[in-house]
């Protein structure tokens, strides 16, 4: 069977692969059950994986979150130092994605990101009032209590941490770009769109993933070269990672009362700007614009000369309508980079205030010369 990605035969074991070899497969035959986490086909699940009849998978089930942290520090323990950069990626997705997994089934809704939960008893942990902050219920949780539902234990929470942290140290410790022919990449950036999904917010997992893409797209911006391309599936995820932590800190402090808090903002933000750069890098003047979506924002690039400049008119789906006008012609002929976050939701005002100004969320909009 051919590769999915390349021209090259999978093992037999395999039905669809990105390599050769058994521990390269994306999909299995019929009679055998896929490990995401090793890239294996087998006719049964070993240790400590759980065959699941229902998707044909071996996966980690686990009863509490110190079981699941010893499974999986006992597989990254356990790691090949010689598997390729690109294995060792699609082994940390699969780990993220197994703590996501656990994190949905033990904790229920308190494992989402979503900021509109409404709580109900609060798991009998805590107490459910009205926030006039967030214009909605809330919990408030007991000591030693946390998460939208007070459904996570400050045990829990921390086994997690620590477990989530032993990732972003693997994570760290690889190069990694934006770049097309950077394939490794992705599996990379997917495993830290998962870690800063659950809404548990540890604000040092936040901090920990918000400097990974930090530096990833400031190495980029520092360093890149005619030869570069820039790849907009990586760009889109790295621009949800951003998402994440930016909601993560509104959900909990949408005031930026705390100095960590306003760090985080401001890194978030000038990641966005340098990424806004990426996004037009190459890229001829007059050819069209660039959007890159989240679930909160929209980044918007185009890049024109100077004669085309005024009039020009910026109208995306379901946003709002921009037209620059100049007061003189310009008689520069260096190409101008327009840069615009179309925010579908505000994150940067309460829901109080948004609700007591009546205003629409926000558009933030920059020209710059070519590339700057």
């Amino acid at each position: 069977k051919l590769s999915n990605n390349l021209l090259t035969d999978c093992h037999s074991s395999c039905l669809t692969c990105y390599g050769a070899l058994n521990t390269q497969c994306l999909s299995c035959q019929p009679a055998r059950y896929f490990t995401a986490t090793e890239g294996t086909c087998t006719t049964q699940c070993v240790t400590p994986y759980t065959a699941v009849l229902q998707t044909k998978t071996c996966e980690i089930q686990t009863p509490d979150a110190q079981s699941l942290n010893s499974a999986l520090q006992g597989l990254m323990d356990n790691m090949p130092s010689n598997a390729s950069l690109e294995s060792q990626g699609t082994f940390l997705e699969s780990l993220s994605t197994t703590i996501t997994n656990f994190n949905t089934e033990n904790y229920g809704s308190a494992a989402t990101s979503s900021s509109s939960s409404s709580c109900t008893n609060c798991d009998g942990n805590g107490v459910c009032h009205y926030d006039p902050l967030y214009l909605k219920d809330i919990c408030q949780c007991d000591p030693g209590w946390m998460g939208d539902t007070c459904s996570v234990s400050q045990s829990d929470s921390l086994v997690l941490q620590n477990l989530t942290q032993r990732i972003l140290d693997e994570i760290s410790a690889v190069p990694l770009r934006l770049t097309m022919n950077a394939t490794w990449s992705e599996p990379y950036l997917n495993a830290l769109l998962e870690l800063t999904n659950p809404s548990l917010c540890a604000i040092t997992d936040l901090q920990r993933s918000l400097d990974i893409v930090s530096n990833i797209i400031t190495s980029d911006y520092n360093s890149k070269t005619t030869a570069d391309v820039f790849d907009p599936v990586k760009m889109t995820v790295t621009a949800k990672i951003i998402n994440s932590c930016m909601s993560c800190i509104y959900k909990t402090d949408c005031f930026m009362q705390s100095v960590s808090s306003k760090q985080l903002y401001n890194t978030s933000i000038e990641a966005l700007t340098k990424l806004a750069t990426l996004q037009l890098w190459q890229k001829p003047p007059n050819s069209g614009n660039y959007t890159i979506d989240a679930d909160d924002f929209q980044l918007f690039s185009m890049r024109v000369t100077p004669d085309k400049l005024n009039r020009i008119t910026i109208a995306p789906p379901n946003a709002p309508i921009i037209v620059l006008q100049q007061s003189s012609p310009s008689s520069k002929t260096t190409p101008v980079d327009i840069q615009v976050v179309f925010w579908k939701n505000n994150l940067m005002a309460c829901p109080q205030t948004q609700k007591e100004d009546n205003t629409p969320p926000p558009v933030s909009m920059t020209l710059n010369e070519q590339d700057t």
